[in-house]
């Protein structure tokens, strides 16, 4: 008889033939063509932008202990747990289609040291295969603007998310002005990520679905604006080899990365208009 581990106790055992196959096939052939950068430099891209104060600092909103149990849906080789929350001991699950994203992640969440335990499932985010109410923090990176119907998918993050438990959702903006400028200057960035147009929501919608699916809105936030979408999203990937190498990690974080935030500040009148490339919301249930 096969041992059971820790993860079945969170999972309600479920046919999940009804995955896209066509959906699976895309992510596949994304995690083999970014298969040449390093993990490293990836790491160094999410934590060295400009952006990331600010999604630190939300992510730090789920108020994570060694105690808690997070679902990281959506998660591909880069589980956002063993990023920000590398050095908190909590039970982690990274779900997503792909299958070789998600043996990149485990690889990964070694790699980045997370002194937690993560494990991996394929599963369909509109139906997850996990008992109602057993996670106590729900990220949903990065996944709104891929699936077709944002209501069950959010239904099922509130489903299994525990009474009390928060949620972290981090999307694309669909009131950015400025994407025709990212996408012409970076056509096959925006096409590698298979973004599709009519995925993309406003605030005021997500927190629509929110209110619908029992969760209170907790904290907001609006990244990559227009400075830091420029700098985050064009300038930064084509040094990110270089920024990993001693002294220049000691010196960009200690002096150009604090310079380019206060220059950021420039991106306030539109942050406070709602205007930027991508948003966060914090939920409670």
């Amino acid at each position: 008889m096969k041992k059971a581990t820790k993860v079945d106790k969170y999972t309600r055992h479920k046919n999940i033939s009804d995955i896209k196959k066509s959906q699976k096939a895309f992510f596949d052939r994304k995690y083999i063509k970014w298969a040449w950068e390093s993990y490293w430099s990836r790491f160094y891209k999410d934590r060295f932008n400009i952006s990331d104060f600010e999604i630190a600092k939300m992510f730090n909103r789920l108020e994570l202990r060694n105690s808690s149990s997070v679902l990281d849906i959506g998660c591909g080789d880069q589980p956002l747990t063993c990023i920000y929350a590398f050095n908190i001991s909590c039970f982690s699950v990274g779900v997503d289609l792909s299958v070789r994203g998600l043996k990149r992640a485990k690889k990964n969440a070694s790699r980045s040291n997370f002194s937690g335990s993560f494990h991996i499932v394929v599963a369909d985010v509109n139906h997850l295969p996990f008992n109602s109410e057993c996670f106590d923090a729900v990220i949903h990176s990065m996944v709104l603007e891929h699936v077709d119907n944002p209501e069950a998918s959010l239904s099922e993050a509130s489903r299994i998310l525990k009474n009390g438990g928060k949620i972290f959702l981090y999307t694309v903006n669909r009131r950015y002005p400025f994407r025709k400028i990212y996408e012409m200057l970076l056509p096959g960035y925006f096409r590698a990520m298979g973004h599709s147009k009519n995925r993309y929501y406003s605030i005021y919608e997500i927190k629509s679905y929110f209110v619908k699916n029992g969760l209170q809105i907790e904290g907001e936030a609006y990244i990559f604006v227009f400075i830091s979408a420029i700098f985050d999203l064009i300038i930064l990937p084509k040094f990110s080899q270089l920024l990993i190498r001693k002294p220049w990690t000691q010196i960009y974080q200690k002096v150009f990365l604090r310079f380019l935030r206060v220059i950021a500040f420039l991106d306030n009148p539109l942050k406070k208009l709602g205007l930027s490339s991508c948003v966060i919301v914090i939920g409670r249930k």
